[in-house]
């Protein structure tokens, strides 16, 4: 984002963590979900987004943005990159 002074509240939506740790300690700790349950999920998902957003003629734009915390780590990790 290139004006981190904005801010904006928002109201009656649902957050969804998508990261989720897969290894620990050189150890898979992530339970693959079956392909059923994919399918499920995808289309749950795609069920609560507006008409207007997935049609494919003249779609409306679906906005998404950082969090504070992920925009924080993009900063860190550009930082430490761009340093080499």
């Amino acid at each position: 984002p290139a004006d981190t002074w904005k801010q904006r509240v928002l109201t009656g939506f649902k957050a969804v963590p998508l990261q989720v740790q897969i290894f620990s300690t050189g150890e898979m700790v992530y339970e693959k979900p079956s392909l059923a349950e994919i399918r499920k999920r995808c289309e749950e998902s795609l069920g609560e987004m507006w008409d207007e957003v997935k049609r494919f003629s003249n779609p409306h734009r679906y906005y998404v943005d950082l969090s504070k915390e992920l925009w924080e780590l993009k900063q860190n990790l550009l930082a430490v990159h761009s340093s080499r």
